[in-house]
């Protein structure tokens, strides 16, 4: 019960989060991303990206519950809730502790990546944020990069219309405009 109680307040968080930053009062769904108009190596943003928000849809078997990057006038906010080892369900076999050890790894490689700067918690209930400033966006037909000095994050887009994204952990995820 209080699992559940826990998920609904951070839902519910994640999306008082998103209209706190954004300027409409309401969450828009199923737009795509527009095109891109400027070249591909201006250090610029695009107008048509100073606003979105990048939801988590489906983690694909990625010990990751949750996953925001919130994208404002140049900088993004990343929220993540990732799902510590020891905290699934799955039986002990051979197989599976390699499986788990892999598995451990790339949840280790995205920690360090998103959130240098923080130290991972063995609770499966916190929830971890950072702020990157000074972003710059490059979209083409294949992917969408979110990057600044201190870190990159790319997606690989999976639909036509542009609107939803795997990441390099196979997580799924929405982009709203």
């Amino acid at each position: 019960m209080k699992n559940k109680w826990i998920s609904i307040l951070l839902v519910v968080s994640l999306f008082i989060l998103s209209a706190c930053t954004s300027q409409s009062s309401s969450v828009k769904t199923g737009i795509q991303p527009k095109q891109s108009t400027t070249s591909e190596n201006s250090d610029k943003t695009n107008d048509s990206y100073q606003d979105f928000i990048i939801i988590q849809t489906d983690n694909q078997g990625f010990p990751q519950s949750q996953g925001v990057y919130d994208f404002h006038d140049g900088s993004v906010h990343i929220v993540k809730q990732y799902i510590p080892e020891g905290h699934t369900s799955q039986a002990d076999t051979r197989l599976q502790i390699t499986q788990e050890e892999r598995v451990k790894e790339a949840l280790e490689n995205d920690f360090k990546k998103h959130f240098a700067k923080l130290n991972f918690q063995n609770d499966p209930y916190y929830v971890y944020e950072t702020t990157y400033t000074d972003c710059t966006i490059h979209k083409t037909d294949e992917d969408f990069t979110i990057s600044s000095k201190e870190f990159t994050i790319k997606f690989n887009w999976v639909d036509k219309k542009h609107t939803i994204l795997l990441d390099t952990n196979h997580v799924l995820y929405q982009i709203y405009q």
